[in-house]
């Protein structure tokens, strides 16, 4: 961490401890600023400042930082001993202020003060743990670390940006004090400091078995994003967001999983010996990104047919071709890397017009099964699976000896 950094950031967590310490000092102040925040909270921005709020909640802020960190398995390291540190300051401040006579009334929040009448509220209407903020806490942490390991000032600024309206949103929503904000983006700020301390200095480089139980790790954080449950599921666009980004950090999770189990293997002699058989090794590879791009067409499936109401027959084929598009990138840069390089566009339009062809197969199956019987109806995902498996084999054979023809005399490496 360069020393001008870290020295940039103590100011910003002395800064945000002052300002705590001022607004605790004054409450006549507090209690004004947090009125003046929380009358942005109209009926028709509701569903706006739900999302906005829910950005900060700490699994679908963990999910935004494994998605932005996944092709680095030290910064993932970063994130999690993050997730833990913050965590554990959040908690011990919220059960300590809530407990200790004497300082247990800066556990009130808003609504437990002031009463429900004087406050907009957005979501659920709390009254203890107030301080301090955990959402501010989340998104001030995964903020920090972004802007240490990305250079962009442009990427910084936004992300800084972000995290301020998420920390603000707290008090608009009627669920925080300004000054458990403050002290909120403090920890968050001091957590990950400390977290990217410990893993560049401490901790060693993650080997290979390290690299893949973070991974694995972080693929049932982003499976339980999926089962998310927070106080704003009832708001338009919250559920989606949480399942874009489970979705987005599980697919990368998955690719940065199979890259590093590959390239593990290859090194074996049993690799050794399967690679010289490239009908094989592609068919292994093949199966991989077709799993992923399983994952994609299910997901987006399901977040066009069970979130957003469209019909399941077009909802399907809108996932497929979204999915058949992931799925030639990675057969052109993964699967089949040493087969011929036609123009991008070319090549795409010529593996779409292959999936145009294994598509009635495929989405024929999805339909009769999903028509004829009420059981793949309600389980309409089983009946994906079988239309997946029954163009498989048409797409791997003219993906290999079509689209991505070897060159003469090229071997696979």
């Amino acid at each position: 961490m360069r020393s001008i950094a870290t020295s940039g950031y103590r100011i910003t967590m002395g800064v945000l401890l002052a300002l705590m310490v001022f607004l605790l000092l004054f409450p006549a102040v507090n209690t004004a600023l947090f009125t003046t925040l929380n009358q942005f909270a109209t009926p028709g921005s509701a569903d706006f400042w739900a999302n906005i709020t829910n950005l900060g909640d700490g699994l679908l802020a963990t999910g935004i930082g494994i998605a932005v960190f996944s092709r680095i398995s030290r910064n993932l390291a970063v994130v999690f001993l993050n997730v833990i540190l913050v965590g554990l300051f959040v908690q011990i401040g919220k059960y300590g202020f809530n407990y200790i006579p004497g300082l247990d009334a800066l556990g009130l929040r808003p609504v437990g003060r002031l009463g429900i009448d004087a406050v907009n509220v957005i979501g659920p209407a709390l009254e203890h743990y107030s301080f301090p903020s955990g959402h501010s806490a989340a998104a001030a942490s995964v903020a920090t670390i972004i802007c240490l390991k990305i250079p962009s000032r442009s990427i910084r600024a936004m992300v800084i940006l972000v995290a301020v309206i998420v920390a603000l949103s707290r008090a608009v929503v009627g669920a925080h004090w300004p000054a458990d904000i403050a002290a909120g983006a403090a920890l968050g700020v001091a957590g990950a400091l400390l977290s990217v301390w410990l893993v560049d200095k401490v901790f060693a480089e993650p080997d290979y078995k390290a690299r893949i139980g973070l991974y694995l790790f972080a693929i049932i954080v982003c499976i339980a994003l999926y089962q998310n449950h927070t106080r704003f599921d009832d708001y338009f666009g919250v559920n989606g967001v949480e399942y874009v980004v489970a979705t987005v950090a599980l697919l990368l999770c998955i690719f940065r999983l199979v890259e590093t189990t590959y390239r593990r293997f290859r090194l074996s002699t049993k690799i050794k010996g399967l690679t010289r058989n490239e009908l094989v090794v592609s068919f292994i590879k093949f199966g991989l990104v077709g799993a992923s791009g399983f994952i994609v067409d299910i997901s987006i499936f399901t977040l066009l047919h069970n979130f957003m109401g469209m019909g399941s027959a077009l909802g399907r084929g809108i996932a497929y071709w979204v999915a058949a598009t992931w799925n030639w990138f990675l057969n052109r840069s993964f699967t089949f890397a040493d087969a011929g390089k036609d123009a991008h566009a070319l090549q795409w339009t010529k593996y779409l017009l292959m999936c145009l062809v294994s598509f009635f197969p495929n989405w024929g199956t999805f339909t009769i099964l999903t028509n004829s019987s009420e059981f793949f109806e309600h389980y309409n995902q089983l009946a994906l699976i079988a239309g997946v498996a029954a163009g498989m084999i048409f797409n791997f054979i003219g993906a290999r000896f079509v689209i991505f023809k070897q060159e003469p005399g090229k071997e696979m490496s």
